[in-house]
């Protein structure tokens, strides 16, 4: 992840963010300072990408969603309807 000294990995971060969504609902997430031009080989639009994606997984695998297509889980409507 960033290249900060006592920065969190991507372990961490992953960790964390499965944490969180396990734990209760998460509202909202803030992806900032994120400077395209001053990105080398997009390494941080990447990471920001990595990043919202494995928020979206851990907040479906976590049931967030559950209930908003009908009654039926998220799983079952993208097996099913895809």
């Amino acid at each position: 992840m960033a290249q900060t000294p006592g920065g969190l990995d991507w372990i961490q971060t992953h960790t964390l963010i499965h944490g969180l969504t396990k734990k209760g609902r998460v509202l909202g997430m803030d992806l900032v300072e994120i400077a395209p031009s001053f990105d080398v080989g997009i390494t941080t639009m990447v990471h920001a990408e990595r990043l919202i994606c494995n928020f979206i997984g851990a907040a479906v695998r976590a049931g967030y969603y559950d209930g908003c297509f009908g009654g039926k889980t998220v799983s079952t409507v993208l097996t099913t309807e895809m």
